[in-house]
């Protein structure tokens, strides 16, 4: 079993290694892929709910802090990876990922005959 310590030092290591890639990826991107970054930074409605999803998510890591330790808690190497992907999947609503920008279902929902 880990403990808090090694699991902080996977933590860290694991976001080290995403901002390693996310630069990778900026530094690396074609100019299409640059123009629709820049176009949907206007979309401001977009990054006011990334701003409250971040400053909802800092508060609720303060606040645990300051809680009274529980009964029973889950394993700090399975918090880390509830918190992975939970940040990956906010992530995920916030970028453009090529292949990921398009509805996949139709606008207008088709009606049963």
């Amino acid at each position: 079993m880990l403990n808090l310590r090694q699991a902080n030092q996977g933590r860290a290591a694991v976001w080290i290694l995403l901002l390693c890639l996310l630069a990778y990826r900026v530094f690396h991107l074609p100019q299409a892929a640059v123009d629709r970054i820049r176009a949907s930074l206007v979309y401001r409605p977009l990054w006011v709910s990334a701003a409250i999803w971040i400053l909802f998510s800092i508060y609720w890591e303060i606040a645990a802090k300051n809680a009274a330790p529980e009964a029973r808690s889950e394993s700090p190497l399975s918090r880390c990876v509830h918190v992975f992907t939970v940040n990956f999947a906010l992530l995920l609503l916030f970028v453009p990922v090529p292949g990921l920008v398009r509805r996949f279902r139709p606008r207008v929902p088709r009606r049963a005959v």
